[in-house]
């Protein structure tokens, strides 16, 4: 058994060699008893038996996280000091370990000799005075413990006659009554019971007499003033040397502050939790340790979230979380209340905004201990307010950018209001016109007409009415303008006359042309490229220009006063109502109010059919009476030819997307088998290279204690000097397998047939020694076949696949199978290699031929890619399955010369 002065120091580290430098290195410094952890789940096993002084954590673990292990080491209740450890460190991951509360950090490198025991050593001596605090502690209870405290008192009453030996002088404190009067009258005690405890205290007292020690219990008493007391009595017995009792010894406390004050906090607690704002209290280190339900709500977390953690810890938005603290500091600094607006985003990623109040709390003595806080949930408030705010941005900018001028009159005709169209509408700035009359540049001619209408408006609230003027723009054209008048004079919200106005000098130009332009109305649809026609609501056609006649082979006498059925390829019954239009889609037209672009087909003269792309719009009256239909076709048979031609080549353009997808797909393979590489070489190199390192240092340290005859020295050496040559060849075998990766993929130079029997039957002769020490039963087809390949290469695959069977036969009665399956029906010569051991692990099946993935006691992970490039030369595949047992079926074909293009 270790001696309780020995420091216990837990290693968590996956590399066993590196793991084995880290405690001859600690032994080495510290008087410690060290133990070691490969992986997370046997560190948490180690956890729940044992306690330790200091950790050492790898920061990268074969089945978790390092960073993820530091936060459930924090979490434990006798939280020891944590130093990280890793061979990938950056400013980054540092910054998250001390953030989660490691005690120190060391990279592996090659100063880790001398920085390692430095951090366990500062770790140590950081937490060493809070142990001596915890034991002071521990021994100040103790010795409380026998002595009797203030507000306490204590007693000896002996058995079976209840005559007290001994009660402290303390009763009349803890009582009302002194210490003699209970000794004169044992029944004292009985006759000062409150008639609410009675029956509860002799229950108990008739347990005392009987010899039956409760622990502890509490009652109530009235004391000589009639007032009420809570006590609490804890008893235990005193026995003879036959095992009977002969006396109760107890303490008595007075409890009635305690019983108020739970009384009052009980009070206090259901209104705080019954409040509909988020309270809360949190020490000077910014943690809450008191909050209510809504409080939780807010954060959208469990009270075990919550307690005892800062706002780093519980809210994701790390800026909110330290502006939250940042705000705290500075009531704990003022000692003064203060009021924000706060934004914050829970855990489930809602968004929320509170006004609170932090105050802050005092103790007895003046100094801040802490804050209170109240927050008060004004999300609704926010959004209601940017929706005021947006709804208010919305319509103003609505206003000033509109064309049209939005104006207020007063009810003398003042304007109070002009919108900033006024300017390019009237030439006058907003400015020049408020306060002026809307009269002043309106024609003469007008005027007492328009003052007239105003007038009128003014005496009918509500009403609205449209006017026409001329007003004179302040570049002195004259322009014509219509208003609209809105009388809302009786609108508390704008209190005057509304004008929207706008210049409509173009629309009465424009209607001016208007009837000279129906003069060329004909001479334009007679020159449109494409056919148009006109059809009456009796579905005759009542014009037609002069390209519909050229593309149909009619005159247009021949086609005007026809019905439009007549041009019409298709046939369909149509709806009773419009069955004039029959033979012709104009119903669906009809129906939607326009159609676009429709693919139909016109009959010319001849009867040939020609595809069109048809557009037509239903002409209606102010009643929606139809009126007529306008169409116009394009002749589709030219673009119909394009289109084909542009279907042809986008499917090759999409040919050549396919191509170049296959070629990215083939890039993005290799540069994975890049990254795995550089993974390799700086993590699996270099874990060898760190411990021939380390196992340096210590040799160097070692043989100066062989120049004393230790006899441990001679041991440290032996292992050091095993632990270098084995981590040498692990070296030396991972760049050999590297190298094997690199050629693998290489197109043969020399092929022959290769007798596939003998080939294996060689392979198994290396392999005699492992499979006699496992014990493995080998079948093999009696007939594998002959491929034409190069035979190095052929060699490689099988004797990848086969060694990989062998070591990883976890049956206990092991058997390999080697099969030629024959062929696959388009040359290629099929086999199957398979074990009945435990199978490919699941998480690792789909990538197992990816270089550099191995399961667990893997090697390199490097075989299974080579015997898949491999078979990739030769024009074949490989898959993996589990079957009773890990099983790789592949392909190969006979390697020909054309291959190597």
């Amino acid at each position: 058994m270790d001696s309780p002065d020995l420091l216990q120091i837990l290693i968590i580290e996956d590399e066993p060699d590196i793991a084995s430098m880290y405690k001859m290195l600690l032994k080495g410094k510290f008087p410690a008893s060290v133990e070691i952890a490969g992986d997370c789940a046997s560190a948490r096993e180690k956890f729940a038996s044992a306690t330790f002084d200091i950790i050492t954590l790898d920061y990268q673990l074969p089945d978790g996280d390092g960073l993820e292990l530091l936060r459930e080491i924090r979490a434990m209740y006798h939280t020891p000091p944590v130093v990280m450890v890793t061979g990938h460190g950056d400013e980054r991951t540092a910054v998250e370990s001390f953030k989660l509360g490691a005690s120190g950090y060391v990279v592996k490198d090659k100063r880790l000799s001398s920085m390692l025991p430095d951090a366990v050593y500062h770790a140590l001596s950081e937490v060493a005075p809070q142990r001596s605090e915890e034991a002071l502690l521990n021994s100040e209870i103790k010795y409380r413990s026998l002595i009797e405290g203030l507000g306490e008192t204590v007693y000896r009453m002996k058995l079976p006659g209840g005559e007290y030996e001994y009660f402290g002088p303390s009763a009349k404190d803890v009582f009302g009554y002194t210490a003699e009067e209970f000794i004169d009258d044992p029944m004292l005690i009985r006759d000062i019971i409150h008639p609410d405890s009675t029956e509860y205290f002799n229950e108990k007292w008739s347990e005392l007499a009987g010899g039956r020690v409760s622990n502890a219990y509490e009652y109530k008493i009235v004391d000589p003033n009639g007032e009420e007391r809570w006590i609490v009595q804890s008893n235990r017995g005193v026995f003879d040397d036959d095992g009977r009792i002969i006396a109760i010894e107890g303490i008595c406390r007075d409890i009635t502050e305690r019983k108020r004050a739970e009384g009052t906090l009980e009070r206090y607690r259901s209104m705080v939790e019954s409040a509909h704002d988020a309270i809360f209290f949190k020490d000077l280190q910014s943690r809450y340790l008191v909050v209510n339900d809504k409080t939780l709500e807010a954060f959208g977390a469990s009270l075990e979230d919550v307690i005892g953690k800062n706002d780093f810890e519980i809210m994701p938005d790390e800026d909110e979380a330290r502006q939250n603290v940042k705000d705290d500091q500075s009531v704990f600094d003022t000692g003064k209340s203060e009021e924000f607006v706060k934004h914050m985003t829970s855990t489930t990623g809602e968004d929320f905004w509170f006004h609170a109040v932090k105050v802050p709390a005092f103790d007895d003595s003046g100094e801040v201990i802490g804050l209170v806080g109240v927050a008060r949930d004004i999300t609704d408030q926010k959004r209601m307010e940017d929706r005021l705010r947006r709804s208010e941005e919305y319509f103003r900018a609505l206003i000033e950018n509109v064309q049209d001028v939005v104006s207020i009159l007063d009810r003398d005709g003042t304007i109070r209001y002009i919108s900033g169209s006024a300017e390019e509408a009237f030439g006058y700035t907003p400015e020049e016109l408020i306060g002026t009359s809307p009269f002043e540049h309106v024609d003469p001619d007008q005027v007492e007409e328009m003052a007239g209408i105003f007038a009128r408006e003014i005496g009918n609230p509500g009403g609205a009415l449209s006017v026409e003027f001329r007003y004179q723009h302040k570049d002195g054209t004259w322009r014509e303008y219509e208003s609209i008048c809105h009388n809302l004079i009786d609108n508390p919200a704008v209190e005057g006359v509304v004008l929207v106005s706008r210049d409509i000098t173009e629309r009465k130009r424009a209607e001016e042309e208007l009837v000279l332009a129906k003069d060329y109305t004909e001479n334009i649809i007679r020159s449109l490229v494409d056919t148009l026609i006109l059809v009456d609501p009796e579905a005759n056609i009542k014009t037609v220009n002069s390209e519909t006649c050229k593309l149909l082979g009619y005159s247009e006498d021949e086609l005007i006063g026809n019905p439009v059925s007549m041009i019409f390829a298709e046939e369909e019954e149509e709806e009773e109502e419009v069955s004039i239009f029959k033979g012709t889609r104009l119903t669906e037209l009809i129906k939607e109010g326009s159609i676009r672009n429709c693919d139909m087909t016109y009959k010319t003269k001849s009867g040939e059919e020609i595809p069109v792309s048809f557009s037509g719009s239903a002409m209606r009256d102010k009643e929606g009476e139809l009126i007529g239909i306008v169409g116009i076709a394009r002749d589709m048979r030219e673009i119909k030819r394009l289109m084909q031609k542009e279907k042809e080549l986008v499917a090759a353009e999409r040919k050549r997307a396919d191509e170049l997808k296959q070629a990215e797909e083939e890039l993005q393979r290799i540069n994975a088998e890049l990254e795995g590489f550089a993974h390799t070489v700086s993590h699996d190199l270099r874990g060898p290279l760190t411990v021939i390192s380390l196992a340096v240092d210590m040799l160097g340290q070692s043989v100066e204690g062989l120049k004393s005859g230790s006899l441990e020295s001679i041991e440290a050496v032996d292992e050091i000097a095993a632990t270098l040559g084995k981590n040498a060849k692990n070296a030396h075998r991972l760049i050999k397998d590297l190298l094997s990766l690199a050629k693998s993929g290489q197109v043969p130079g020399e092929v022959s047939a290769v007798d596939m029997a003998d080939l294996v039957e060689e392979i198994l002769r290396e392999c005699s020694s492992a499979v006699r020490e496992k014990g493995v039963e080998v079948k093999v087809s009696p007939d594998l076949g002959s491929v034409t390949a190069n035979r190095t290469q052929m060699f490689q695959l099988f004797s990848n696949l086969i060694r990989n069977a062998i070591e990883h036969s976890s049956n206990q009665r092991p058997v390999v199978e080697v099969s030629y399956l024959g062929y696959d029906g388009s040359g290629g010569h099929q086999y199957l290699v398979r074990d009945n051991g435990g199978g490919i692990p699941e998480d690792i099946i789909e990538r197992v031929f990816t270089p550099f993935v191995k399961g667990e006691g893997g090697g390199t992970g490097i075989g299974l890619s080579i015997a898949e490039k491999i078979t990739g030369v030769y024009g074949g595949k490989i898959r993996a399955y589990n079957d009773n047992g890990a099983c790789f079926e592949f392909t190969i074909r006979d390697f020909q010369e054309d291959q190597t293009s």
